[in-house]
């Protein structure tokens, strides 16, 4: 049996790998993260930059940004 690789994305030249059903940042190390849902006042004070991010990709995205990592859904 042979195992396809888990799929990948570059967005804003940063690496995101698809896994249990999540992107995650290639630079996410299992640190704690920040909790933000897309829509709420939370996400649009976000960094531009990082909303585009979690906008480019469908589902959680587990994204570091500037030292913290947060959890958009």
């Amino acid at each position: 049996m042979r195992l396809e690789p888990s799929p990948s994305r570059r967005i804003s030249g940063r690496t995101f790998n698809r896994r249990d059903g999540a992107w995650y940042d290639a630079a996410f190390r299992g640190q704690p993260t920040t909790d933000v849902k897309r829509g709420t006042d939370a996400f649009r004070k976000l960094d531009g930059t990082l909303r585009n991010i979690a906008n480019s990709l469908d589902g959680v995205v587990v994204v570091v940004w500037k030292a913290r990592a947060y959890r958009i859904q």
